[in-house]
Order: C-alpha cells, then sequence, then structure tokens
C-alpha cells in the first residue's frame, strides 16, 4: 500500500457513493469513532513500529518489492503513513478525509500497485490494532470491532476511486485502439487543448512529430489552425456541448491546395474533450472541376464546329472572289493594296476557322517507334527561327521514343512558337529534351499569377492577334497521346516555362 498525500488529478468520476453511505453500509457511527480516538493514545507509542512492520511485510513481496525499493521513497511513503494511521483513529471523517483516501487510491493504481496488494496490506494494518486493542482497550471486543469498519470504510473508499481510474484507463486505452487503426484523420484533443492521441492518418496535417503532452495549435500546421479558425470552434465545441461542423475549408499544405471539412464532436467520458474529424475533399473537388472543365470545353468545341462549318464555305468563296477581282485590276490599281489587306483578313479568319476545327475534332494518335525526339525538336526550331531570326533557341538532351510524330510536331510547335514570341528580339527560348518529356522554356516576361489558371481556356489569349486555341488544342492533342501539358515553376529562365509529357 504505496501510500503517498501527492495529488493525482480530481475526484471526477469517482463512485458516487457519500460518506454517509459508506458509513451506513459498514455500521460506522459516533460509538465507533469515540472508541478508536480512545485507542489513539495507545497506538500512537507503537506507530513506529507498526509502519516498519508494514514496509516489512510489502519488501518481502515481490510484487510491491519493485514499487517501493528506493530507500528515500521508503522513507517519505512511512512519513506519509504516520499522517495517515492517526488521521484513521483520530479523524475527523468529513469530506476532506474522503477525498485524501480516493486520492491514495488513485496513486496506488498510478504507481501499478496490485489491486489485491491493497486488501492484504489493508489487512496487516488491521490485525496490529485489534492486538492493540485487545490488550489495552476497557472495551475490546467493541474496539476491534470499530477498528475493523474504519479500516473497511478506508479500503472502500480508497479502492473506489482505484477501480474508476482502471475505469477511465480502459476506456482511453479502447480509443487510443480505434484512433490508431482509424484510416479517416481524427484528433482527440482534451479540454486545456491538448491533443491525446491521433490517428496516423492526421501526419500530414501536422508540422511536427505527434507527441504527448502538445497543443493541437503547436501540433497542427498553422495555415489550417487559421483557416478553420479551429481555436474558436474547439472553445464553442467544448462551451456548447454541441457539435460544430465546418462544411469547406480552403488551405494549403506543403505549397499544394487543399479542401477539407472538419467535425468537432464535444464528448465527456473519461474527461471532456473534443473529437476533431478531418475528412480530405480535395481530390473530389478538383475531379469535379475538371469534370465541369470538360463540360464547358465539350460544349465549346461542339459550337466551335458548328461555326466553322458555317464559315468555312463562305469564307472560302469570299477568298477566291477576292483574288479573282485583284487578279483583274490593272498593274499599279490604287485599289490593289485594299484588296490585298481584305484577302489577308480573310485568311486569318480561314486560320481561326482552321483552327476551331482543329480543337473540336476528336484526335487519333497513330505511334510510331523508334522516333528521334531530338531531331523532331531541331525541325521544329529551324521552322520557327525562320520567323523570328532574333531569337536564340537552345535544344538540349536525347531521347529515342514511340509517339505519333505528327501530333507531337503539332503541340511542339506552337510550344517553341509561343517561346519565341514571348522572348522577342534577343531573346533565349531552351527546349530540354527527356524521355518521357519535353520542356521549353523561355527568357520572356513569365505568366502572371492572375493569367496562369487560364491559359489553356479556349479563346484565352493576352496576345493582340490570337485565337486562344493554340494552348487548349495543343492539351487535347497531348492528352490525345495518353500525356499532358503543363505549366510549370521554377524553370531555368525567367519566363514561362511548359513540360509536354509524353505518353508511357
Amino acid at each position: 500500500m504505496a501510500l503517498d498525500s501527492q495529488p493525482a488529478g480530481d475526484a471526477r468520476g469517482d463512485s458516487p457513493l457519500s460518506l454517509e453511505e459508506f458509513s451506513s453500509y459498514v455500521e460506522f457511527g459516533d460509538d465507533d469513532r469515540a472508541l478508536l480516538r480512545a485507542l489513539w493514545p495507545h497506538v500512537e507509542p507503537r506507530r513506529d513500529a507498526i509502519i516498519a512492520d508494514f514496509y516489512d511485510r510489502i519488501t518481502r513481496h515481490p510484487s510491491t518489492r519493485a514499487i517501493v525499493s528506493d530507500p528515500a521513497s521508503i522513507q517519505r511513503l512511512m512519513r506519509t503513513l504516520r499522517v495517515w494511521l492517526e488521521e484513521l483513529l483520530l479523524g475527523p471523517w468529513d469530506e476532506a478525509y474522503v477525498q485524501r483516501r480516493r486520492r491514495i487510491g488513485r496513486v496506488h493504481s498510478q504507481v501499478g500497485v496490485d489491486h489485491a496488494a491493497m486488501f492484504m496490506a489493508m489487512s496487516a494494518v488491521q490485525s496490529r490494532l485489534c492486538e492493540i486493542a485487545n490488550a489495552s482497550s476497557p472495551e475490546p471486543c467493541a474496539t476491534v470491532s470499530a477498528v475493523r469498519k474504519v479500516t473497511n470504510l478506508d479500503l472502500g473508499l480508497m479502492t473506489s476511486s482505484y477501480h474508476t481510474l482502471q475505469q477511465e484507463r480502459r476506456v482511453r486505452d479502447v480509443q487510443a485502439i480505434l484512433v490508431a487503426h482509424l484510416p479517416a484523420i481524427a484528433l482527440l484533443i482534451d479540454a486545456t487543448g491538448v491533443v491525446q492521441s491521433a490517428t496516423p492518418a492526421a501526419d500530414w496535417l501536422c508540422c511536427r512529430p505527434i507527441e504527448p503532452g502538445l497543443h493541437f495549435t503547436q501540433l497542427l500546421d498553422p495555415s489550417l489552425v487559421a483557416a478553420a479558425e479551429l481555436e474558436h470552434y474547439v472553445t464553442r465545441a467544448l462551451s456548447t456541448r454541441n457539435d460544430v461542423h465546418l462544411p469547406r475549408v480552403d488551405t494549403t499544405q506543403s505549397d499544394e491546395p487543399r479542401t477539407l471539412s472538419l467535425t468537432l464532436v464535444p464528448f465527456d467520458s473519461p474527461a471532456p474533450g473534443v473529437l476533431v474529424y478531418i475528412e480530405d475533399h480535395t481530390h473530389a473537388v478538383n475531379a469535379e472541376r475538371r469534370f465541369q472543365q470538360q463540360e464547358r470545353l465539350a460544349q465549346v468545341g461542339t459550337m466551335s464546329a458548328t461555326i466553322a462549318h458555317e464559315l468555312r464555305n463562305p469564307l472560302a468563296g469570299i477568298s477566291g472572289a477576292l483574288q479573282v477581282i485583284a487578279g483583274g485590276l490593272p498593274e499599279g490599281d490604287r485599289r490593289a493594296p485594299i484588296l490585298a489587306k481584305v484577302l489577308d483578313q480573310v485568311r486569318g479568319l480561314n486560320r481561326m476557322v482552321t483552327d476551331l476545327l482543329a480543337y473540336s475534332k476528336p484526335h487519333a494518335s497513330r505511334v510510331e517507334s523508334g522516333i528521334d525526339l531530338v531531331a523532331l525538336v531541331n525541325g521544329v526550331a529551324s521552322d520557327v527561327v525562320a520567323d523570328y531570326p532574333s531569337v536564340q533557341i537552345e535544344v538540349a538532351g536525347e531521347a529515342v521514343v514511340s509517339v505519333d510524330p505528327h501530333m507531337a510536331r503539332q503541340v511542339l510547335h506552337n510550344l517553341v512558337m509561343n517561346a519565341a514570341q514571348a522572348a522577342g528580339d534577343g531573346g533565349h527560348v531552351q527546349v530540354t529534351v527527356g524521355p518521357h518529356s519535353v520542356r521549353v522554356c523561355d527568357s520572356g516576361p513569365g505568366l502572371p499569377d492572375a493569367v496562369r489558371p487560364r491559359v489553356f481556356e479556349p479563346f484565352f489569349t493576352t496576345k493582340i492577334k490570337g485565337t486562344g486555341l493554340g494552348l487548349p488544342i495543343s492539351q487535347k492533342i497531348a492528352r490525345a497521346m495518353g500525356g499532358d501539358l503543363l505549366i510549370i515553376d521554377g524553370g531555368p529562365l525567367a519566363g514561362a516555362c511548359f513540360d509536354f509529357l509524353l505518353g508511357r
């Protein structure tokens, strides 16, 4: 019975039986209290011998010897037992007495005293007190009965706390097992905000390893705590005892946008706290966004095909008529330059029609093996340099791949031409060839943050002359090849940078 008077938590959750009820069970009354007070003068001179005998018995048993084997601990516990023994016989047997006994029971449980050892230790003390009562009390039988009642009362109070703590531990163990094996993201937070346990899935939301005693604001990523106003809502859940649901929280994790939902569920057992349940909807939100984009693109494609077919024949007629009229004009006619400009505008409209048809029609990939990707890029670079002679185009790397060479050339031509236009006079374009991708970067001004999300939208363009279909068509072709076309950050030059991912 490793008695200690140190606080070991409050009495929350202890046995609901009051002191009066305990006293009633063991029939401990005023007459017993008077007999115990009368016995104390006979016990006090023998108190040190009782205590020494008590700890001698404890150290002879392996289950308790390991707990109180330290001499310094034994001396401290002996001093505690002296106080306990005096209170046992002199009282007062009030509510403070009850709380001290329950606290002793909690300490026993926390230091690992076996439940049976508490009964054996109390039995040893009871036997010594009964011996003294029989030898010195004028009413030995009544006094022995009073000793048994008060020791049983003490034992009941201590073991009630012991059982409560054991129950709390079992509940916490079950909670820990459930939490440890949940594939979801969940954290158990106590009333002070300290994280008691967390599922392994919660690791990616934390800015440091999960350790005992950390406040959730120290553990969770600050961007999540701020975006969800978590401190406010945890306090609210604790104070109102109502669930709190945050259907959408947009945050950033490892520089990646994340869409989460949070549910805060308050609980009371074994002590007040909050279960924070977090769901990651990023994949679903992105999938929904892609689906909506595909729907919009499909509608644009249908509209584009309709417009293109309606315009192509009239444009061909207008172009033919203009060429006939221009051919019939006498040399030096002042109307000839005007007709040439009109014809040039018609050709521009015809190129837009061609782009519309290219965007709207499905692309079937015809893969050929052994395609020298560097040779393909060099051919594209030669064509672009003919139109932009002041731009330096550098090609690096090597790769022989299996692709549709015509589709790959169309994407590469569009990327390199856009890069040359962005680089401007005296600019630089770098093309890096690899076995699974081609990266095209330029030294131009780059893409503003407001523009980046829209570069693959049909008809969106920052150029004075442009259809806004070049990059959308290129991305559509890349995906038809089983690859993709992406904007990337951190290119080797100051401007924009695109990755043309090849299908594997």
